[in-house]
C-alpha cells in the first residue's frame, strides 16, 4: 500500500523512504491499547502485532532492501535494519502477556482491579503521549506541505479501510474485523525511524523522518473521534461506563475456578 501511495503522491526520495518504511514497519503497540478501548479482541489483537513483529525479522530487511532501492532511485545507501529493537518489541509483547495471564490464574482479585484501571490509564497514556509527543515534534510540522499530509493520511487510513474490509468479506465477527483494521493501520514509528537514522546521511536523515512522524502524527485523529463517540454512546444511550466489562469479570472467575478445581485435584 504505501509503494504505490508513493507512485500517487510525488514527494523528494528520501521523504518517500521514510514512508515506505513505515509500511514496512510491524504493528505497533498503541494497536492493542485502542483495540481494548473501541471494544475489539485484544487476544486477536496481540497475537497479530506479535505474529507481525516476527515476521519484521525477515520481511522489513526484505522490503526495504529490493523496492527501498528503488525508491532512493539507485543511490547507494547501506540500509541498516534495526534487529535489536524489533526482538525488544517482541519481548514487551511477551512478557506482560505472559504475567497478565499468570496474574488471571493466581491472583483473580488483583487481575479484576488491574481491569478496572487498564481503560482508563490507557486513555490517559494515549492523550498524554499523543500531545506531548506533538508538542516534542512541532518543528517536523515545519516541513508539512500537503503532499507529506496527504500521505501521512493516506497510508494508516487505507490500512484501517482494507484490514476491516478483508475482515468482513471472510465474514468475522464484529470484534475481529476492528481488531484486524486497527492492526493494519497502526505501525510502529520506531522501526523505521531507526532505519533512516542509522542508514541514511545527513541531511537526508532528518529529512526522512517526515514520514513516520506524519504518519504516527495522523493516525490517531479518526481514532480519538471514535474513542469519544463510543463514550459518548455508553453515556448517553446505554447509561452505563464504557469501562465497565461484566463479562471479563466473570471470564476470571471461571478461570480462578477452574484453576483452584484443578489445583485440588
Amino acid at each position: 500500500v504505501s509503494f504505490a501511495i508513493l507512485h500517487i503522491i510525488d514527494l523528494p526520495a528520501s521523504t518517500a523512504l521514510g514512508y515506505f518504511g513505515m509500511g514496512c514497519a510491524p504493528g505497533g503497540g498503541a494497536s492493542n491499547f485502542y483495540c481494548l478501548l473501541l471494544g475489539g479482541d485484544i487476544s486477536l489483537s496481540i497475537t497479530m502485532t506479535l505474529i507481525s513483529t516476527l515476521a519484521a525479522l525477515g520481511v522489513t530487511s526484505l522490503y526495504m532492501l529490493t523496492l527501498g532501492q528503488y525508491i532512493l532511485r539507485s543511490r547507494n545507501v547501506d540500509i541498516q535494519i534495526p534487529y535489536l529493537n524489533i526482538v525488544l518489541s517482541l519481548l514487551l509483547i511477551l512478557i506482560p502477556t505472559g504475567l497478565g495471564y499468570i496474574i488471571k490464574l493466581k491472583l483473580p482479585r488483583v487481575a479484576k482491579v488491574f481491569r478496572k484501571i487498564l481503560k482508563p490509564a490507557v486513555l490517559v497514556f494515549i492523550v498524554f503521549m499523543f500531545t506531548v509527543g506533538v508538542y516534542a515534534n512541532l518543528f517536523i510540522w515545519q516541513l508539512f506541505n500537503p503532499a507529506i499530509i496527504a500521505a501521512g493520511c493516506t497510508l494508516p487510513y487505507a490500512g484501517f479501510i482494507l484490514g476491516g474490509i478483508l475482515a468482513a468479506i471472510f465474514r468475522q465477527p464484529w470484534p475481529y474485523v476492528k481488531t484486524v483494521s486497527l492492526e493494519t493501520g497502526i505501525q510502529n514509528p520506531g522501526v523505521p525511524i531507526l532505519i533512516l537514522q542509522t542508514s541514511l546521511p545527513q541531511p537526508d536523515s532528518d529529512l526522512s523522518l517526515v514520514g513516520p512522524f506524519a504518519a504516527a502524527t495522523f493516525t490517531p485523529m479518526p481514532l480519538f473521534m471514535w474513542v469519544a463517540g463510543r463514550f459518548i454512546y455508553y453515556r448517553c444511550y446505554l447509561k452505563r461506563s464504557m469501562f465497565a466489562q461484566p463479562e471479563i469479570d466473570a471470564e476470571i472467575d471461571m478461570d480462578a475456578a477452574a484453576a483452584s478445581e484443578a489445583a485440588a485435584k
